[in-house]
Protein backbone atom coordinates (compact mmCIF):
# COMPACT_ATOMS: atom_id res chain seq x y z
CA UNK A 1 0.00 0.00 0.00
CA UNK A 2 1.34 3.38 -0.86
CA UNK A 3 0.10 6.28 0.71
CA UNK A 4 -0.71 10.37 -0.54
CA UNK A 5 -1.62 13.28 0.85
CA UNK A 6 -4.00 15.63 -0.78
CA UNK A 7 -2.55 19.16 -1.09
CA UNK A 8 -4.99 21.88 -2.23
CA UNK A 9 -4.00 24.81 -4.16
CA UNK A 10 -1.94 26.47 -1.20
CA UNK A 11 -0.23 22.70 -0.83
CA UNK A 12 -1.46 22.49 2.39
CA UNK A 13 -2.49 18.51 3.28
CA UNK A 14 -6.17 17.91 3.45
CA UNK A 15 -6.12 14.52 4.36
CA UNK A 16 -3.96 11.30 3.72
CA UNK A 17 -4.86 8.36 2.06
CA UNK A 18 -3.72 4.75 1.02
CA UNK A 19 -3.82 3.46 -2.57
CA UNK A 20 -3.39 -0.01 -3.46
CA UNK A 21 0.35 -0.82 -4.99
CA UNK A 22 -1.34 -2.74 -7.96
CA UNK A 23 -2.25 0.88 -9.59
CA UNK A 24 0.03 2.86 -11.35
CA UNK A 25 1.82 5.43 -8.71
CA UNK A 26 0.43 8.68 -8.47
CA UNK A 27 -2.85 7.75 -10.30
CA UNK A 28 -6.00 8.17 -8.02
CA UNK A 29 -8.16 4.91 -8.15
CA UNK A 30 -11.38 7.23 -8.74
CA UNK A 31 -12.09 10.21 -10.53
CA UNK A 32 -10.78 13.36 -8.56
CA UNK A 33 -10.99 16.96 -9.55
CA UNK A 34 -8.22 18.86 -11.31
CA UNK A 35 -7.71 21.06 -8.80
CA UNK A 36 -6.39 18.60 -6.24
CA UNK A 37 -2.48 17.49 -6.42
CA UNK A 38 -1.26 13.93 -4.70
CA UNK A 39 2.11 13.74 -3.10
CA UNK A 40 3.23 10.38 -1.82
CA UNK A 41 4.31 10.14 1.92
CA UNK A 42 5.95 7.51 3.74
CA UNK A 43 5.40 6.49 7.38
CA UNK A 44 9.55 5.93 8.08
CA UNK A 45 10.33 9.25 6.47
CA UNK A 46 12.41 7.89 3.73
CA UNK A 47 10.75 10.26 1.27
CA UNK A 48 9.33 14.30 1.95
CA UNK A 49 11.38 13.97 5.52
CA UNK A 50 8.16 13.32 7.70
CA UNK A 51 4.81 11.45 7.27
CA UNK A 52 2.27 14.16 5.95
CA UNK A 53 -0.11 15.25 8.45
CA UNK A 54 -3.51 17.09 7.59
CA UNK A 55 -2.55 20.95 8.37
CA UNK A 56 0.98 20.21 6.99
CA UNK A 57 2.52 21.90 4.33
CA UNK A 58 4.03 20.68 0.93
CA UNK A 59 7.60 22.70 0.78
CA UNK A 60 8.24 22.21 -2.70
CA UNK A 61 11.50 24.00 -2.84
CA UNK A 62 12.55 21.57 -0.33
CA UNK A 63 10.26 18.90 -1.58
CA UNK A 64 9.41 18.40 1.90
CA UNK A 65 6.14 18.20 4.19
CA UNK A 66 6.38 20.43 7.02
CA UNK A 67 4.47 21.14 9.94
CA UNK A 68 2.75 24.15 10.82
CA UNK A 69 4.69 26.70 12.73
CA UNK A 70 4.26 26.43 16.39
CA UNK A 71 5.58 29.83 17.27
CA UNK A 72 6.45 32.90 15.53
CA UNK A 73 9.59 33.00 17.13
CA UNK A 74 11.16 29.04 15.73
CA UNK A 75 12.81 28.69 12.69
CA UNK A 76 12.50 26.27 9.96
CA UNK A 77 16.17 23.83 9.87
CA UNK A 78 15.99 23.85 5.81
CA UNK A 79 18.09 20.25 6.57
CA UNK A 80 15.64 18.28 8.75
CA UNK A 81 12.15 20.59 7.95
CA UNK A 82 11.42 20.79 11.19
CA UNK A 83 10.64 23.80 13.58
CA UNK A 84 13.56 25.07 15.94
CA UNK A 85 12.94 26.50 19.26
CA UNK A 86 15.65 29.75 19.60
CA UNK A 87 16.68 28.17 22.89
CA UNK A 88 16.95 24.63 23.16
CA UNK A 89 14.89 22.71 25.37
CA UNK A 90 16.59 20.95 28.52
CA UNK A 91 17.33 17.97 28.12
CA UNK A 92 16.22 16.66 31.17
CA UNK A 93 13.29 14.16 32.01
CA UNK A 94 10.78 16.90 32.74
CA UNK A 95 8.35 18.11 30.23
CA UNK A 96 8.06 21.60 28.96
CA UNK A 97 5.67 23.95 27.28
CA UNK A 98 7.08 26.76 25.10
CA UNK A 99 6.91 30.31 26.67
CA UNK A 100 6.99 33.03 22.65
CA UNK A 101 6.30 35.87 25.44
CA UNK A 102 9.50 35.19 27.46
CA UNK A 103 10.94 32.89 24.57
CA UNK A 104 12.14 30.37 27.33
CA UNK A 105 10.83 27.01 28.13
CA UNK A 106 8.38 26.61 30.70
CA UNK A 107 8.09 23.75 32.85
CA UNK A 108 4.46 21.74 32.61
CA UNK A 109 2.64 22.20 36.05
CA UNK A 110 1.00 19.03 35.01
Amino acid sequence: MAHYAKLNENNIVQEVIVFDNDIEPGVPQAPLPEDWRWMQTSYNANIRKKFASKGDTYNEELDAFVSPKPANSWTLNTSTCKWEAPVAKPSDDQDYNWNESTQSWDLDPD
